[in-house]
């Protein structure tokens, strides 16, 4: 057992012979370097090892085929049982605009989901995932940029729930140099290197840069999130003990007189509480979307749709309730009597202004122009080609949201964008169209 190999079986740490893990390996650098890792501790330790990779139907088929038959062959070498599992074409861009998410995290929603799916089925203990230390630094800063939380500023956990990180105390230069002792391939996944991705930005441009300009930040940014895990833990273990929902038929309430009492960022925790109570989808509102109508009450919105969750004010009682589920099927409409945050099964958010009001703060989201009542419904083919060829920018064949008012269509909206959206005239309200919810947990 050499030194990488020897850090990789303490970050496994000790478990029952017999134990069943699930090796989630991609193909690249981090992943096949624990998975022959493991290969090589598997007797000593006694455990049993699977390996499954995930193919996401998002790349060109050759590189993806290429990819599973590398993995495939590598499993063969070590003997390690390997599953591969395709997603079809095009269902993650799909998801990825149902949900108002990037393309990357509806990817993470699929292959976890397969990954839970997979180690129900072979009766795994847990699920390892190559993320280094590297990766940690990098998440860190992509959270910071975000503006997250001190839940999502928080170190990233070496296990929580079925997930365990073995590799979380090594980083990339100890991967290559793992891989070249033992002369293992590897595959280089060609997205990796596309800017257009944040992370890809984060670490092929600003890391770099940091590690010229301050040696030392990689030291700071653990530190800080060691700090903000504490003070993450100790926000959520105070939000409960301060302020207790109790069930209130499908939903959550609590007196909003002893909520409002609190501060801000104790109501803030208290409702991402209440979303991991409802049990709703792996997904909370932004952090600013929730302090932005908190911060307006008592006297500004009393509801707001913030994603999974939907919280309101009626009477003397703060509610917490699943956002309604079917209102993003075919054949949906959401009607908007008032002002207040809506959000459309996390396609986009729509604040809504005050009747007749158009001061509202835009912000960086897009703006139209309508009055009260007005209707989301599905958007129809005639009403996207007709409204987008005359602002010339032709978006016929996608699928949209048209919102209408009793004068008629007043905008429409596509991935979280305005294609079309009314122009101010006295008497309207002001709406404001923003992106959708972050369906990142951990991020909040």
């Amino acid at each position: 057992m050499n030194s990488f190999e020897a850090a990789v079986s303490a970050g496994l740490g000790d478990w029952p012979r017999g134990t069943v893990f699930i090796a989630a390996v991609s193909g690249g650098a981090d992943s096949v370097s624990m998975l022959s890792a493991l290969a090589s501790l598997r007797q000593e330790k006694g455990f049993i090892l699977h390996c499954v990779h995930v193919e996401h139907g998002m790349r060109a088929p050759d590189e993806s085929l290429a990819d599973a038959g590398a993995v495939e062959e590598l499993c063969g070498k070590l003997d390690v049982a390997c599953k591969v599992v395709s997603v079809g074409k095009g269902k993650v861009a799909r998801a990825a605009w149902e949900k108002g998410i990037g393309v990357e995290a509806a990817a993470r929603l699929y292959r976890h989901r397969i990954l839970r799916r997979e180690a129900r089925l072979l009766k795994a203990e847990r699920v390892l995932i190559a993320h280094t230390r590297d990766d940690l630094l990098e998440t860190a800063l992509m959270r910071m940029l975000k503006g997250s939380g001190p839940g999502g500023l928080a170190a990233m956990p070496r296990e929580r729930g079925l997930i365990l990180r073995p590799l979380l105390e090594l980083g990339r230069k100890e991967v290559l140099a793992y891989l070249d002792e033992k002369n293992i391939s590897y595959c280089t996944d060609s997205t990796n290197s596309d800017t257009k991705y944040l992370r890809n930005r984060i670490r092929l441009k600003l890391m770099p840069c940091m590690d010229d300009l301050f040696p030392s930040w990689r030291r700071g940014v653990e530190a800080l999130g060691e700090t903000q895990a504490l003070a993450a833990g100790f926000l959520s273990s105070e939000a409960s003990r301060r302020l207790e929902w109790k069930k209130d038929g499908g939903g959550l309430s609590m007196l909003a007189e002893k909520f409002l009492a609190e501060p801000l960022i104790i109501q803030e925790e208290a409702v991402f509480g209440a979303a991991d109570l409802l049990a709703v989808r792996a997904a909370v509102p932004r952090r600013a979307s929730l302090r932005r109508f908190l911060a307006g009450l008592p006297g500004g919105a009393l509801a707001s749709d913030l994603g999974p969750i939907r919280v309101e004010i009626r009477g003397n009682k703060l509610y917490a309730m699943p956002s309604d589920r079917e209102k993003g099927e075919k054949g949906f409409s959401l009607l908007i009597k008032g002002p207040g945050s809506y959000n459309l099964k996390g396609w986009f958010t729509v604040e809504a202004g005050a009747d007749g009001d158009t001061s509202m703060e835009t912000g960086e989201g897009s703006v139209f122009f309508a009055s009260y009542p007005l209707v989301l419904r599905p958007g129809r083919k005639d009403e996207a080609i007709l409204k987008t060829r005359q602002k010339g920018r032709f978006q016929g064949t996608m699928e949209c949201v048209a919102a209408e008012d009793c004068e008629g269509l007043a905008a429409l909206i596509g991935a979280g964008k305005l294609l079309y959206g009314r122009e101010e005239a006295p008497g309207y309200s002001k709406f404001i169209i923003s992106g959708g919810i972050d369906v990142r947990r951990s991020e909040r």
